[in-house]
């Protein structure tokens, strides 16, 4: 372990510090060149065609090591304890992006690493290179030779001779280091946080570094050199892994090599070599390049593309009124129409045999081909209105109410049937317009919005889209106002024919459920279903506008009490929430759910009876005539549920089958988020059990206290398995879903279900730290 020491080494001068072997013989690099296997002898060596072949073939088929090997090691920074060394895992990094001519993000190898994301970065204000590497080769015993290498990787690279996961470094160089001398040592800084600390056990960040620790060989390639003895990089940094790797892992057997090769097998690309010309795109209406297929087809990289793609897809534009005129999507809805001048609904439709239309997650490897516009069909929905768009709604963070009287205007020229010309109108978001700001005119504006939308439909062979960056997050608020409007019923009916019977992703802040509870009285008063409108713009009564103030909010299924408000719906079958959706009996008979799935949670109404109720067998599960569902009474209120009859079922691994007021409860128990409880014993009970659920033609809600961690992990292996999709695609196919709640799952979860897909001879397509390292990316936005 590498502890900073004075500048010019343990204690001594450089001059009199021990020199290592090849110093001895006055070996150089140049000298070192002339060995045929290595390009400085007992730190870097060069690697063949062959050889790497055999690797690659050899990395492949290794199983990942049980859970009790790699944690909690792989939860905290390294330093206390040596890595795992029982894989023969191989790590790939690549040394410099191609030449000119050559797209940069092209020529990647499957699982390759850039060399930044598993060391420290140098900061030449904060770093003072030349002592912080004299003390680094007075105690691995580096020649003055490989010292001028190293010093000229770091420079190049911009970057220590340190991972990331290495404690000690980063106590003295890390982040919050600054008041630290480098030059000077002591026994008073001690490492970063043990892994038990709240967050270490989500560090997906740390994986990387972790995987090139527990990596048997590190392969640095480049594709412009065949030979590594001069100008190319990769020598450099080859020198710098491998100094990483000694000082956390001094006795450690490994080995960092040069490939010596531009030989590349075809099944070895992620991403092949392409010309800048595969950026073009043949016709302007072309959405997807080649290049962007390339991309898509390599899962290793850019999760953000195809979380973009999904997001595109899942929240597209889909009719919400009886007329067919008023839609709500996103702004690749907005674009994609606007691009073929609304004349989308001529494209060709997608094979729905080859992919589900609302996921990018089932789509098998797409072709570059010279039907392009297939291609686009694939990676996108495109727009299918059955009346051209004219009107559109923007919703953004940066848009305030439009002016009264432009919206008057508008109603005005459509109620005499005038041809409208395309319009587009800006509108605030979602959870902007509070309580305070409500005032007469602001009113006015937003139901004369939805006189606007309604007379559109009404008046002309037009039709409206409302539309926002991701399709729900700042619409809701007027997507929920203007169903109010035109259906003329209360908040919490709109909400649940919005979520089941329109089937649009939608989420409402608390201060939207605030504000909607209050204006529906206005709205409701106003519906075209009262009375139909006849003049161009709607008025509010000054008494009906004092009245709905004093009004209390009518909020049957305790709406204002959720974050959401209502569970993720993720499959048709498959609902993700948390403890507080679980407690709302009434809410989930109102979705039309049936059982749930508790995960390490007890909901209180289930206490008493798991208190009194009898076991069974799990021979008995299926035969018991016990288990014929009660029916469902609606006037049922959770502090009644204890008192009615059910029946208690056990199941293996901890699990229990509770039958209480209507609902089939799976209870899990002894399973906390604390990095530590496993759930890979219980995964397949569990989902034996929602198996049962999807059989028996129901819906069934998985819960833990959040809705983001140990139930998000039973959804992700659902997903997997009713998707036959790998760990990483499924995670984001939840992700997307769950909207505008993160999800995370900790790492002990996200591996147990790479050995879940493993045991169950599921192929795996992305490596565990890619996973992590993706899984990283998405949230660092948000982190």
């Amino acid at each position: 372990m590498f502890y900073p020491a004075e500048p010019n080494g343990p204690g001594q001068p450089p001059n009199k510090r021990r020199k290592g072997h090849s110093e001895e013989q006055g070996s150089s690099f140049t000298d070192s060149a002339s060995d045929k296997n290595h390009l400085i002898p007992g730190r870097v060596s060069l690697i063949s065609h062959e050889k790497m072949r055999k690797l690659v073939a050899q990395h492949i088929s290794q199983r990942l090591p049980d859970c009790d090997e790699v944690f909690p090691w792989l939860h905290g920074y390294s330093g206390a304890t040596n890595p795992p060394h029982s894989c023969q895992w191989l790590a790939v990094i690549r040394s410099q992006p191609l030449s000119q001519g050559l797209i940069e993000n092209s020529g990647l190898l499957k699982s390759s690493l850039d060399p930044h994301e598993f060391l420290m970065t140098l900061e030449p204000r904060k770093h003072h290179l030349e002592s912080l590497l004299s003390n680094v080769g007075g105690i691995l015993n580096l020649t003055s030779a490989e010292i001028k290498i190293l010093t000229s990787a770091c420079e190049r690279h911009k970057l220590l001779p340190f991972l990331i996961s290495d404690a000690k470094a980063q106590s003295w160089f890390g982040v919050g280091a600054n008041k630290h001398s480098v030059g000077k040592s002591s026994s008073k800084h001690d490492p970063p946080r043990n892994w038990k600390q709240p967050g270490m056990f989500r560090r997906f960040d740390l994986q990387v570094a972790k995987f090139v620790e527990m990596s048997r060989n590190c392969v640095v390639y480049c594709l412009d050199q065949t030979t590594h003895y001069t100008s190319c990089p990769c020598c450099g940094l080859a020198l710098l892994i491998h100094v990483a790797r000694r000082i956390v892992d001094p006795k450690g057997n490994f080995r960092i090599s040069v490939l010596d090769s531009t030989q590349i097998d075809p099944e070895w690309w992620g991403t092949p070599p392409m010309k800048v010309n595969a950026l073009k795109k043949v016709h302007n209406s072309q959405l997807a390049s080649d290049f962007d297929v390339a991309s898509f087809n390599n899962w290793d990289r850019d999760l953000f593309y195809r979380e973009r793609l999904e997001i595109s897809k899942m929240s597209s534009a889909s009719c919400i009124s009886a007329d067919a005129s008023v839609w709500c999507g996103n702004s690749t809805d907005f674009e994609i129409y606007r691009l073929y001048n609304g004349d989308a609904m001529n494209a060709k439709p997608v094979n729905a045999s080859v992919t589900s239309p609302d996921t990018v997650v089932t789509l098998p490897n797409l072709r570059s081909s010279n039907d392009d516009e297939l291609i686009d069909t694939q990676l996108f929905n495109l727009p299918r209105p059955s009346k051209p768009w004219r009107l559109f709604l923007h919703c953004s963070e940066s848009s305030c109410l439009p002016e009264l009287s432009k919206v008057t205007s508008l109603i005005e020229h459509v109620q005499r049937k005038t041809p409208l010309a395309q319009t587009l109108i800006s509108f605030p978001n979602s959870g902007s317009i509070g309580l305070g700001n409500l005032n007469l005119d602001s009113i006015k504006v937003i139901l004369n919005m939805c006189l606007l939308l309604y007379s559109v439909g009404k008046h002309t062979n037009c039709g409206s889209l409302i539309y926002c960056s991701d399709g729900y997050t700042e619409t809701s608020f007027l997507l929920v106002a203007f169903l109010i409007f035109v259906w003329d019923q209360p908040l919490d009916k709109v909400l649940v024919r919005l979520h089941g019977e329109v089937n649009r992703p939608f989420f409402l802040f608390p201060i939207d459920l605030q504000v909607l509870g209050h204006l529906q009285i206005l709205l409701r008063e106003q519906s075209p279903r009262r009375t139909e409108p006849e003049s161009s713009s709607l008025d509010v009564d000054p008494e009906l506008f004092s009245k709905m103030f004093f009004t209390k909010v009518s909020d049957n299924l305790n709406l204002l009490q959720l974050k959401g408000p209502l569970p993720s719906k993720i499959l048709p079958h498959l609902y993700l929430g948390s403890l507080e959706h679980a407690q709302n009996p009434k809410l989930l008979q109102e979705i039309g759910i049936k059982n749930i799935v508790s995960v390490g949670e007890t909901m209180p109404w289930l206490l008493a009876a798991i208190s009194r109720k009898r076991s069974l067998t799990v021979s008995d599960i299926n035969d018991q005539k016990t288990c014929t569902r009660p029916s469902i009474s609606s006037a049922s209120s959770a502090s009644q549920i204890p008192s009615l009859q059910g029946s208690f079922l056990k199941r293996e691994n901890g699990c229990a089958i509770i039958e209480e007021n209507g609902f089939r409860v799976l209870h899990i128990t002894n399973l906390d988020d604390n990095g530590e409880d496993h759930l890979l014993s219980q995964l397949d009970e569990v989902l034996s059990f929602i198996e049962e659920c999807y059989n028996r033609q129901e819906k069934v809600l998985v819960h833990c206290m959040v809705g983001v961690s140990r139930s998000a992990t039973v959804c992700i292996a659902e997903c997997m398995r009713r998707l036959n999709c790998d760990v990483l695609r499924a995670y984001l196919y939840v992700r997307v879903r769950r909207l505008n709640i993160i999800i995370q799952p900790n790492l002990m979860f996200v591996y147990e279900l790479c050995k879940w897909q493993e045991t169950h001879g599921r192929p795996s397509h992305v490596d565990w730290h890619i996973i992590c390292r993706a899984i990283s990316e998405l949230n660092s936005v948000y982190f």
